[in-house]
């Protein structure tokens, strides 16, 4: 799967959304790693993602005694914006329930209401 940096920066993005965090709000490496595989992306590609995003100036390193830690940027708030809601982590989830319904019940899945025959009587709606 080819997997492109704008996706990679969207989930991140995606993440800070989760937490509901704005411009100034910072977000703690170790919880941004906890969150990642419900992605289903690549570790790997979260430090692409980062590298990504802090040299384009959305995020910012903080060092503090608790730890490192992301800040959100003015820029990158607006990206966090006008990214797409759906995030691939959401598309997954919603395309395995209708795969589940779909291979649970494929008859009922595919059924049809029959269709009428220009000879039958129409339907009384009234």
């Amino acid at each position: 799967m080819i997997v492109t940096s704008d996706t990679l920066e969207t989930e991140v993005l995606g993440v800070f959304s989760q937490y509901r965090i704005r411009a100034g709000g910072r977000l703690d490496l170790a919880d941004l790693r906890a969150a990642w595989p419900a992605t289903r992306l690549r570790a790997t590609d979260l430090d692409a993602a980062l590298q990504s995003l802090v040299f384009s100036g959305a995020l910012r390193w903080v060092g503090t005694d608790e730890g490192d830690r992301l800040e959100l940027t003015p820029s990158g708030d607006w990206q966090r914006q006008q990214r797409p809601l759906l995030s691939r982590a959401s598309v997954l989830g919603w395309w395995r329930q209708v795969h589940k319904r779909l291979t649970a019940e494929p008859a009922a899945a595919m059924s049809r209401p029959p269709m009428r025959r220009h000879g039958d009587q129409p339907p009384n709606v009234a």
